[in-house]
């Protein structure tokens, strides 16, 4: 453990991501990730309150950060 604590005070966080990246297995992701025009209409209908409180409440704004318009 000390060992451990002296090489993450000595090496940089952007060397430690970098490493844990180039280390960790590659997964292969399955399936549709993209939706379906109609898929997208009713997924945006069903959220259309909460994307309004996330610009209302919180000054979110979903259109020019996610691409969503109402």
């Amino acid at each position: 453990a000390p060992l451990r604590a002296a090489a993450k005070a000595l090496t940089p966080q952007s060397f430690r991501d970098r490493l844990r990246l180039k280390t960790r297995p590659a997964t292969a992701a399955k399936g549709r990730f993209t939706l379906y025009p109609e898929e997208a209409a009713a997924l945006t209908a069903t959220l259309a309150d909460d994307l309004q409180r996330l610009r209302d409440v919180y000054g979110f704004d979903y259109e020019r950060e996610w691409g969503i318009t109402l």
